[in-house]
């Protein structure tokens, strides 16, 4: 157990072949979880193997496997109340985006929040983590749609990161990224832009122009240059992100059926509506077998599905694939957020 725990990577950003050798590692560190189970003995290390290998799984994409284990290492740090901090505010974080993916937004902010609150009272200076920890809470607000909370949240983030980091670290890049994504929401894309580009240069090169990481820049400029009428370079920046990721994760990962979503998006605009279908059910199928059915990821898809059929004059399809889409995202965003207004509109337009 001790020397799984010390051998198995905790970091993708900092550490060379993470991905890689986490894989080589995955069955021997379950093996030693699941062997070591009845003794216990050193809550501590086991901890630790937890937190690792369930960062891991949710970077896989395999949020329930990784859910199970975080909810295994906060049991642990719970009954031992004299434990480090550092493991159980890691634990709270992990734990915390793996709810905010399932779109389980309430349980998502009650962990996140007490990770921040936890570290904080533990530190009096930010850190590394209280960055970390402060970007997970903006993804969060700005997924419901709550953009005021978001921005001041990844501001804090980016300047403690520059400040303890510099300009060029590959967490400042990832801050940028998300400041970039949120000004995007808000029709800023003036200021959207040179954020993503910078992101997309501090990432090749700190990790190389392959690297997954690399993708996250420019998918996100796919979509700023789809928003801003400039088709090739969308689609360019979408190919590129797609290679990137099916490449290094494979063709049925979650990540790929965002960039799906966004050439889908793409070919809607243009005016090519079978080639967008085709895309968008193939994310739709990726969408609801990593998140379950009922996830706002899933709405976008059948609403951008609803619409395709709409344009091409199928009203009773687009209405029945609209009400899906509409019953999500009013259980999960609620019925004031921006999305589930726009749906119920369609809906209301097709009556």
């Amino acid at each position: 157990m001790e020397a799984m725990a010390h051998l198995f990577l905790s970091d993708e950003y900092t550490q060379v072949n993470y991905w890689q050798t986490c894989e080589q590692l995955l069955p021997h560190a379950l093996a030693c979880l699941s062997l070591s189970e009845p003794w216990n003995e050193n809550k501590a290390v086991r901890m630790t193997l937890l937190n690792h290998v369930a960062s891991y799984l949710l970077g896989r994409a395999r949020y329930e496997e990784a859910r199970r284990l975080y909810q295994q290492a906060l049991q642990l740090g719970e009954q031992a109340p004299d434990a480090e901090h550092l493991p159980i505010v890691e634990t709270l974080h992990g734990l915390g985006i793996v709810y905010r993916i399932q779109s389980k937004y309430e349980q998502a902010t009650f962990l996140l929040q007490r990770a921040l609150r936890l570290h904080e009272q533990e530190n009096s200076t930010e850190d590394e983590l209280t960055a970390k920890l402060l970007n997970s809470l903006g993804v969060l607000y700005r997924e419901q749609g709550k953009l005021e909370l978001a921005e001041p949240l990844y501001q804090r983030a980016l300047h403690i990161y520059e400040h303890l980091l510099g300009p060029d670290h590959s967490r400042v890049g990832q801050a940028l990224n998300n400041l970039g994504n949120l000004y995007m929401e808000m029709n800023k894309c003036n200021l959207a832009e040179p954020l993503f580009q910078r992101t997309l240069r501090i990432k090749e090169q700190a990790h190389g122009p392959e690297h997954p990481h690399v993708g996250y820049p420019l998918n996100n400029l796919g979509y700023l240059y789809m928003k801003l009428d400039r088709y090739d370079q969308a689609e360019a920046s979408f190919r590129r992100a797609l290679h990137i990721w099916e490449q290094t994760y494979g063709p049925e990962h979650r990540l790929v059926a965002d960039t799906l979503q966004g050439i889908a998006d793409l070919y809607l605009k243009q005016g090519y509506y079978e080639q967008a279908e085709t895309l968008h059910r193939r994310a739709l199928v990726l969408l609801q077998r990593h998140l379950g059915s009922d996830h706002p990821d899933v709405a976008e898809s059948l609403h951008a599905l609803a619409y395709i059929y709409e344009m091409q004059h199928q009203e009773t399809e687009a209405y029945s694939l609209y009400q899906q889409a509409l019953s999500i995202r009013e259980r999960v965003l609620g019925p004031d957020h921006p999305k589930t207004k726009a749906t119920r509109s369609a809906c209301a337009h097709l009556q």
